[in-house]
């Protein structure tokens, strides 16, 4: 422990009551020892104290006392002499005695042969330290437990019995009278006997109790500011108190207890009636939540065209800046949800419009890399991270209690129909990379209408610029944006905008890579399945080279796939009987040809979404994606049907392009080598994902 010049009052109560010492009921005959464990060094940094005196009442081996003076250091020269140290009830010693103690008490603690300096506290110090140190301290108690009156007594005469001045005799007379009326005369309380002759106590000090008695130590905690009636308590009617307090507790409990009652009286009674109302549940669970939860999301969702197409929307819904200005100006904004409330009563705040405008101009962050995806499923809107957190949190599977939600979600469907643009969805960090994924409000389903196949190319394309303009380095396309019959992933905005500085990314190298090092060690042959892609491709030649049997089922996909590869001959066959047990499947395949698989086959795709499951006697990988390293930020939610902390290889390949500073674009039919990206995701710290086993 590091050696202190002085310690307190306080802290050598404290330290007393942590030896677990028995409390005294009156004055303590306390001793210092003689011969203390290891008698106290003084440090050679430690500033030498004066030589100051203090007078203190002593007592001889024989049993006689008398007054001496003593310095700190002549505490530890005194010859089978012990200074009574007096207490009071509340532990607290008075006097000139209190601080020669605390001062001694402070020399013993400094010293590193009694106790150890690698304590940071005296409350850490091990009570075998303490014990040895203090043993020695308490020998003796009266037995009589002393009121303050009489302590006063006691201090304010002589040797000879004598009083001090006249003053002090008569107050010590009117004490006297009062102990003898006084039925608790040895009770300290605002009522006792010094009370009663001196009066209220001054504020921070209690008479009789020396310089460390103070109110809360003696009368308890006051309940001033409990006052129903408009009365004060104090300890004298502390019962009263008491039994106040116990009475509002009581009606508080019964209180709340009547209250859900209540409330369950009106559920039970709209089901048992059955006159619920279907729209005021909607209207509770889809108006009256939203708001709240965006009253308090300290992000204004609202644009401000929103407002200037439907002025009167600001009268029936509130904004955060507006909710805000409630919790700053206290007296202005009391609307929760409906601000037409406080523009009826002139309660509305002047600065509500300028606030609002002014957090809409706030700079946006710019991304380094910008990872372009879509929804996927109707459902998906409560996948996302601003959606339920709890399901955000889990990889997105069929909810049933979801359907309870159509009325919201066709009302979005139809908003994103119709006005629908790219929003932000998350903000990560990694390796000094501002990392964000933008969503195109569009559902999988609509990528398959050609009708749409404009407007979607249109929307990529504002992103694209906007992604450019704001400065990111990477843009990577996710799920079907960069699906071969839109854009011939992503040539087709190469070649409108050739003077691009962003590089576009389809990740298709590191999708590939991810297949492959998925596929079991020791494995001569494969099946693949389903429509073929840039891919499954780059999968096939790349098990040729390794002289794995690539197996399809019919012959016009065998067609296919020689005139796409480089090295086909030998490698690639038909095999209607002999299915192999590792499957590469893709999209557009009939999924019930996964009953012709051998027990315990392995499925693992190489298109962006799984496979359905039908078998239980089989395994499913995951579609192409790594886990992430530990020093990814801020990657809370699952990325759809993925795993938490678990990133697809399409998003992995555009954060590569940024930290190997690769200057070309991953679009169109080029390959970059699989070795080398694959090399780069684990030298960064992606690692590959295990086989699930349910």
């Amino acid at each position: 422990m590091p050696p202190k010049a002085k310690r307190s009052r306080n802290d050598v109560a404290s330290s007393s009551s942590s030896m677990h010492i028995e409390p005294p009921q009156t004055f303590v005959y306390s001793s210092i020892p003689t011969e203390l464990p290891h008698p106290p060094v003084r440090p050679s940094h430690v500033r030498r104290e004066p030589k100051k005196k203090w007078t203190v009442q002593a007592i001889d081996e024989e049993g006689n006392e008398k007054k001496i003076q003593l310095t700190t250091s002549g505490v530890f020269e005194m010859n089978g002499q012990r200074i009574i140290v007096p207490f009071d009830t509340q532990m607290q010693p008075y006097g000139e005695v209190a601080t020669l103690l605390s001062k001694v008490c402070g020399r013993i603690a400094t010293d590193c042969n009694n106790v150890p300096i690698n304590y940071e506290g005296w409350d850490k110090v091990l009570d075998s330290y303490k014990t040895e140190c203090f043993k020695s301290l308490k020998e003796e108690e009266t037995g009589h437990t002393v009121s303050r009156g009489e302590l006063y007594i006691a201090t304010h005469k002589k040797k000879d019995g004598s009083y001090a001045n006249d003053e002090a005799k008569n107050l010590v007379d009117q004490i006297y009278e009062e102990l003898n009326q006084s039925t608790s005369s040895t009770e300290i309380s605002t009522n006792d006997v010094v009370a009663k002759v001196f009066g209220p106590e001054h504020s921070g000090r209690v008479r009789g109790l020396g310089l460390g008695g103070l109110p809360s130590n003696a009368f308890g905690p006051t309940s001033g500011r409990f006052n129903p009636i408009g009365s004060t308590f104090s300890s004298a009617n502390s019962t009263e108190s008491s039994q106040l307090k116990e009475e509002v507790t009581s009606l508080k409990t019964k209180l709340a207890a009547s209250e859900e009652s209540l409330k369950t009286l009106q559920t039970f009674t709209t089901l048992f009636t059955g006159k619920s109302s279907i729209a005021a549940i909607y209207g509770y669970l889809f108006y009256i939540d939203f708001m709240n939860y965006l009253g308090h999301c300290n992000f204004e969702f609202f644009p401000k065209r929103l407002f200037s197409f439907f002025p009167q929307l600001k009268y029936l819904s509130y904004t955060p800046s507006f909710h805000s200005l409630h919790h700053t100006k206290f007296r202005t904004n009391y609307s929760l949800f409906m601000p037409m409330y406080d523009y009826i009563y002139g309660t509305v705040d002047t600065s509500t419009d300028a606030t609002y405008e002014t957090t809409l101009k706030r700079p946006e962050e710019s991304a380094d890399v910008v990872h372009l995806t879509h929804l996927t499923t109707l459902d998906s809107i409560y996948q996302l991270r601003i959606g339920f957190a709890s399901l955000a949190s889990n990889p997105q599977t069929y909810k049933c209690y979801l359907r309870l939600m159509w009325p919201f979600t066709m009302c979005y469907m139809l908003m994103t129909w119709i006005c629908g643009r790219t929003f932000v969805l998350e903000s990560n960090t990694f390796n000094d990379l501002k990392l964000q994924s933008w969503v195109i409000p569009r559902f999988k389903i609509q990528y398959f209408l050609k009708r749409k196949s404009i407007r979607l190319n249109n929307l990529i394309e504002e992103a694209i610029t906007e992604a450019e303009l704001s400065g990111a380095k990477v843009l990577s396309l996710g799920l079907l944006n960069q699906r071969q019959v839109l854009n011939a992933y992503g040539e087709l905005y190469i070649q409108r905008f050739p003077q691009l500085k962003i590089k576009i990314v389809d990740g298709s190298s590191l999708a590939a890579a991810t297949v492959l090092n998925s596929i079991p060690k020791r494995t001569n042959q494969v099946l693949l399945r389903g429509n073929f892609n840039k891919v499954s491709f780059a999968v096939a030649d790349a098990l040729c080279n390794r002289n794995i049997q690539v197996a399809v089922l019919y012959k016009d996909e065998l067609k296919k796939l020689k005139l796409k590869l480089t090295q086909s001959e030998g490698s690639l066959t038909l095999s209607p009987i002999n299915i192999p047990k590792i499957w590469l499947v893709g999209d557009g395949w009939d999924e019930d040809e996964q009953m012709k698989a051998p027990k315990g086959s392995l499925f693992i795709p190489f298109s962006h979404f799984p496979p359905k499951k039908m078998r239980e006697d089989c395994f499913y990988h995951y579609t192409p994606a790594m886990i992430t390293p530990t020093t990814f930020m801020n990657l809370h939610s699952c990325e759809n049907w993925l795993p938490r902390r678990v990133m697809s290889a399409c998003r992995i390949a555009g954060i590569l392009h940024a930290l190997e500073r690769w200057n070309v674009h991953e679009c169109g039919d080029t390959i970059l080598g699989i070795k080398q990206v694959w090399e780069a995701s684990i030298r960064h710290g992606f690692q590959p994902l295990k086989i699930p086993i349910d």
